[in-house]
């Protein structure tokens, strides 16, 4: 139960960095404008970090937690 809290909660800060990424309009107002050129690689380290939580939790939980303490 407390590994599927921990993958929910990485998976909602997931979809919020990706969103970032692409940027979100509603009409002629701007939430969060487009940075993939500037904080991309950023993106790719954390969906790696979260990709082997998924996988192997024991490695993927330090690298998370490394990675978001940063």
């Amino acid at each position: 139960m407390k590994k599927r809290h921990c993958i929910i909660a990485q998976m909602i800060l997931l979809l919020w960095f990706f969103l970032d990424m692409i940027g979100i309009h509603f009409g002629d107002k701007c939430l969060v404008t487009r940075s993939y050129k500037e904080d991309g690689i950023f993106f790719l380290i954390y969906l790696t970090a979260v990709v082997l939580f998924i996988i192997e939790e024991k490695f993927g939980k330090w690298f998370v937690i490394c990675w978001m303490s940063m």
